[in-house]
């Protein structure tokens, strides 16, 4: 049995340190197999940014499979890459906490997609002591340099060198974000295989009227802030979530666009709010809220969850800054005053082509920054009419050079692809989306609807016509 002792250096993105563990090791094992060592495993330690913590990697190869598995606050995760019989790929990720599997994914979309986005490579075309190896994703802006040591054993790992994968009963039955039931239908399953979470579900189930997927939708009477219209402010509690109904009436409208020409100073938090959302807010409160209408079990929760997408998700900001908890919102516009700062955490989601999280652009959102997650849902042109591009030689080494394309331009494209990114070092983040971008998303909605008339392109607007689509372009890629 052969045995090396290593070291190298990964730089990274320090958002994506699970992926380039994965991404990593996946390469180390490829250029081994590629080497002829086709049957081994091994050992990595990466230390952590604060200097003194270390993650603990196992890895395993054995011919077509490829195994990485490593344990890292009170979580083991484990990633499986194998081609079948067929030549087809395969990846399987399985997950555990203290009290046993709380996640299991087979195949899934999202999972090619995010393993692939890790661009890996080496600066040396072997693999010793001082290698580099670059590990870098484009939708991060921060790299970190890691020192890491790894050991890889020519030969089958031991039994135990692995966790045992969750069996499949158990996947099936394991209830993380949505109930696994087998009359499941393919909506529903497609929901959960692209990421539909608890929270992106309920922003959408609340748009429903009455009782229906387990929860009931609550609605109230109110009147615009200027008085000219009426309409309903709707709501709906799941345990520790609440969330709120997007823009469906007159009232709404006004609220959303009138309401930016005055402002309210909240009655708890004393912060300066659009008038019109703070008008939607303070209407619900007083028939919902302060009535005991919501129930004990929401509003004594450690950490109150509040939900909602477009006009639901600017109320829900301001139900957070006014009675506590943190926010989940999905195409949320902005709803404070300029130099309102950083008032909140949670998360917020948004489509880039989508115009109503960049409004009003005299306002900015509460989450951003430290403790808020942002994440931004996009499109990937994956098909041009055209394109010209023309070879050269690059990577060269003792073993010659390898043909490389340059692209001279692409034509039109005419198939896109939905992706998903998280902003983790970004400037402005109040303000991201910019409201300098309104005129872009517009026109990338006028360019999605003629393309709609000639063919399905492939993006989530396809389905719901148009990127504020909370069925199609938010629910699928929630928080």
């Amino acid at each position: 049995t052969n045995s090396s002792n290593m070291n190298a250096t990964i730089i990274v993105a320090a958002s994506s340190m699970v992926l380039a563990i994965f991404a990593v090791v996946f390469f180390l094992l490829q250029n081994a197999a590629d080497g002829g060592m086709t049957v081994a495993y091994g050992e990595m330690t990466i230390p952590q940014e604060d200097g003194t913590s270390t993650v603990s990697a196992k890895y395993a190869m054995d011919g077509a499979t490829k195994t990485v598995s490593f344990s890292a606050g009170g979580y083991t995760s484990m990633m499986t890459e194998y081609f079948d019989a067929d030549g087809n790929r395969n990846i399987q990720s399985y997950e555990w906490d203290t009290n046993g599997p709380v996640l299991c994914r087979f195949n899934l979309e999202r999972d090619f997609e995010r393993f692939d986005a890790m661009k890996v490579s080496m600066d040396s075309v072997t693999v010793g002591a001082g290698s580099t190896i670059s590990v870098t994703d484009g939708d991060f802006e921060q790299t970190t340099e890691l020192n890491v040591e790894y050991t890889m054993i020519e030969g089958a790992a031991p039994a135990d060198w692995l966790p045992a994968p969750i069996d499949e009963d158990t996947c099936w039955d394991l209830e993380k974000t949505f109930t696994y039931a087998a009359d499941e239908d393919t909506d529903d399953r497609m929901l959960r295989e692209l990421g539909a979470t608890s929270a992106s579900n309920l922003a959408q189930w609340v748009y429903d009227d009455g009782s229906s997927n387990g929860g009931t939708t609550i609605c109230h009477p109110t009147n615009d802030g200027i008085g000219w219209q009426q309409g309903e402010v709707c709501y709906r509690v799941s345990g520790c979530s609440l969330s709120f109904r997007g823009s469906d009436d007159g009232a709404d409208w006004v609220d959303n666009i009138l309401g930016s020409t005055y402002t309210a100073r909240g009655e708890y938090s004393g912060k300066t709010i659009h008038g019109g959302f703070y008008n939607q807010f303070l209407s619900w409160r007083k028939q919902a809220w302060d009535t005991g209408e919501v129930p004990w079990s929401f509003k004594n929760c450690g950490t109150k969850t509040w939900i909602g997408h477009s006009l639901g998700g600017a109320i829900a900001a301001v139900a957070s800054l006014e009675l506590g908890g943190v926010i989940n919102t999905y195409a949320g516009p902005k709803p404070f005053w300029s130099g309102t700062g950083r008032i909140q955490t949670g998360a917020r989601t948004y489509h880039e082509s989508d115009p109503v999280p960049q409004q009003p652009m005299t306002h900015y959102h509460g989450c951003g920054g430290s403790g808020c997650s942002l994440k931004k849902v996009w499109e990937k042109c994956t098909n041009n009419a055209f394109s010209a591009s023309v070879p050269y030689p690059c990577s060269c080494g003792w073993r010659g050079c390898r043909t490389c394309w340059y692209n001279l331009f692409d034509g039109p494209c005419i198939g896109w692809s939905t992706q998903t990114s998280m902003e983790s070092s970004i400037s402005s983040p109040l303000s991201r989306p910019y409201g300098s971008g309104t005129g872009s998303a517009v026109f990338q909605n006028i360019k999605e609807i003629v393309l709609g008339f000639f063919m399905s392109t492939g993006s989530c607007a396809s389905s719901g016509g148009h990127f504020h689509s909370m069925t199609a372009c938010y629910q699928p890629y929630g928080q």
